[in-house]
């Protein structure tokens, strides 16, 4: 089932909103962009990122705070079911059947009026294989194939519970049929992992191997609850894993065993999870976090190096984002993607010519140190000024598309989420597993 977690506004059916939003890709690399989405793309150029992955969910622009409903309701109304029923329905059953009551969240502690405006909201997200299926072939025809040589088709099922296996399979089938790769959201909360055991005694990730489903054209986003097992089975398959530490700090998720599936062999990418979740998107924030936050006390525990970490975010980014065979290194054959960095502020006062300059670069770099991007031999950033973008006319078009009264839909959203959240907290209480071994132990009780 396509995950449409956010559709809130515009076209009704599927195959409208694609037709809504299909312009996006018809003005890549030129201004046709949303003002939002060109300043994602001021900003990452000016950090010295050069290669994106868009996943374009069911979704309207809603400009508003950060959202617990999104976050939090999702996994809600998905440990339910699994508690409910090990014998999955499809998403169409479980809200659109007779008995919304017994299939959607449970509702059942709210007020009657606040009950059916959650029902209504959350039976929004999901799309009918039947119609999901013609326009994503519709898509891959034209854009797919390496027709554009900037532009990679990729399939991106939201989460292994949001999808029926029906959906998953087809995704699967199709991907292969077209030469595309897949990126899922995997095991992200501890919910997702107990969504897993419930409804089939097992984890999501397993189910995926059950599927026939995983393989080296998959990307796992977050993979944080992953277990030995998994890990065990990534590595077999040759799955990759994109982390996104900042995304998982913040969100209070957890934090991805990063040590364990470096040394089984799985290829581990770096993603930020969405443009600006770490605040400024900064990709070398991104790498120093990376380095830093696996650091895990012990001897026999072995922490990534920088020269790892740079490989994660550059490599096997370039693997992770189907662009392997064309970027991610410098040498003959491949693309002249590169970024020019002022050392200055990396070596000054001083820097012991003993130190490694990735070292250096890891533990120091920040944004403000690129002075030059190059995409495909092409510059778009030279002396930290961008030359394909006016910046002071994009700001301008930025101010006046957000500073404007939030839209009723917005609004109702917004109110949503606080009438809302108590009652997801209350359902959440207790249910953390408190009888698990974790990974790693950055402290100790007694």
């Amino acid at each position: 089932q396509s995950s449409g977690e956010e559709h809130v506004a515009g076209p009704k059916r599927f195959p409208d909103f694609i037709e809504h939003r299909l312009p996006v890709l018809e003005n890549i690399g030129d201004r046709g962009f949303r003002p939002e989405d060109a300043h994602v793309r001021r900003s990452r150029r000016n950090a010295g990122c050069q290669t994106e992955i868009d996943i374009h969910l069911l979704v309207e622009p809603v400009f508003v705070p950060f959202d617990p409903l999104r976050y939090v309701a999702l996994d809600q109304r998905d440990l339910l079911r699994g508690i409910r029923r090990s014998n999955r329905r499809t998403p169409e059953e479980d809200c659109e059947g007779p008995d919304k009551s017994e299939a959607c969240p449970d509702t059942s502690r709210m007020p009657g009026d606040l009950a059916e405006r959650y029902r209504s909201f959350m039976a929004r997200s999901y799309w009918p294989v039947a119609d999901v299926m013609p326009v994503l072939e519709e898509i891959c025809a034209k854009y797919g194939n390496n027709r554009h040589e900037r532009v990679q088709v990729v399939m991106a099922p939201s989460n292994v519970h949001r999808c029926t296996d029906e959906m998953l399979v087809a995704l699967k089938e199709m991907a292969t049929r077209h030469g595309t790769g897949i990126h899922i959201h995997l095991q992200e909360t501890v919910y997702q992992k107990l969504y897993g055991l419930q409804a089939w005694n097992k984890t999501p990730l397993q189910h995926l191997n059950d599927l026939g489903f995983l393989g080296p054209e998959i990307t796992c986003g977050h993979s944080v609850w992953a277990t030995d097992e998994d890990i065990a089975l990534m590595a077999a398959t040759g799955t990759n894993v994109c982390h996104n530490a900042s995304s998982n700090l913040r969100l209070q998720s957890g934090i991805a065993p990063i040590g364990k599936i470096l040394a089984a062999g799985v290829r581990v990418a770096i993603g930020s999870d969405e443009a600006g979740i770490n605040d400024d998107k900064d990709l070398f924030q991104e790498m120093r976090m990376v380095l830093k936050l696996h650091r895990v006390p012990g001897i026999e525990n072995t922490p990534p190096t920088a020269y790892q970490v740079l490989q994660m975010a550059t490599v096997n980014g370039a693997y992770a984002s189907m662009f392997g065979d064309r970027i991610g290194t410098l040498e003959p054959g491949k693309r002249a993607d590169m970024i020019l960095l002022d050392l200055r502020n990396i070596e000054e006062p001083f820097l012991d010519p003993e130190v490694p300059l990735v070292d250096a670069v890891v533990h120091r770099g920040r944004s403000i140190d690129v002075d030059t991007v190059i995409v495909d031999g092409e510059v778009v950033m030279k002396d930290r000024q961008l030359t394909k973008i006016d910046k002071a006319g994009l700001f301008k078009e930025l101010k006046e598309a957000l500073d404007r009264p939030l839209t009723s839909q917005e609004t109702e959203r917004r109110e949503l989420s606080w009438l809302v959240e108590p009652h997801l907290r209350q359902f959440y209480q207790g249910t953390m597993p408190r009888d698990t071994e974790p990974h790693t132990s950055y402290n100790a009780q007694t």
